[in-house]
């Protein structure tokens, strides 16, 4: 089983500035990972996250998304100066600044993980049974397919992605599990309920 606890200041400075974050425990382990957001899970008012070049951290082609992700291992504290130092770490203390991180929600999925090949490259392939969890409330739950290139070929992930829907049994996510679990949480209730502490 993995569980996810997605973070942020109470002002959102993280989600103002493009990106997501989680703090992720698998076993006894922690690893922080921040992600930039998709365009549809932008604020109206937040430009989209670019490099240093000026090139988007987030293009999408159908059910295929690629977007900036930074991970490293954490402590299971949110309290990033009791992380090792790491790029994560460094992204999120800048979009903070001195901004105390609070729990958002909670997402526990069991996962039935799966490493495929091909001549274009090679992937991981998971099946997600997922809940979502404000203070002790279980929120809603849903059931997600998900293939992750783990060599950076998107090719694979393209073939993946179009024959999985001309089987006709799976619909392409909308957005990102965090924003599945957003869309199942109200946000204005987290501090009352507490994020599962």
């Amino acid at each position: 089983a993995v569980e996810d606890r997605y973070f942020d200041t109470t002002r959102e400075a993280l989600r103002r500035h493009g990106f997501g974050a989680r703090l992720r425990r698998v076993g006894d382990r922690y690893l922080v990972t921040v992600k930039s957001l998709s365009p549809d899970e932008l604020e109206p008012d937040v430009d989209a996250p670019t490099s240093a070049s000026g090139t988007p951290m987030h293009d999408a082609h159908g059910a295929v998304h690629r977007r900036i992700e930074l991970e490293a291992p954490a402590s299971g504290r949110l309290d990033p100066g009791t992380w090792p130092p790491s790029p994560a770490r460094e992204l999120i203390d800048e979009l903070r600044g001195a901004a105390r991180l609070r729990g958002l929600f909670t997402i526990r999925q069991v996962r039935e993980v799966r490493d495929i090949t091909g001549p274009d490259g090679s992937a991981q392939l998971s099946l997600d049974e997922v809940r979502v969890i404000a203070g002790r409330q279980v929120m809603g739950a849903f059931t997600e397919l998900e293939v992750e290139s783990t060599d950076g070929s998107l090719e694979l992930l393209a073939g993946v992605a179009q024959a999985l829907t001309t089987i006709g049994i799976l619909v392409p996510a909308t957005g990102s599990k965090e924003a599945q679990a957003r869309a199942m949480v109200n946000l204005d209730t987290v501090g009352r309920l507490g994020d599962g502490e």
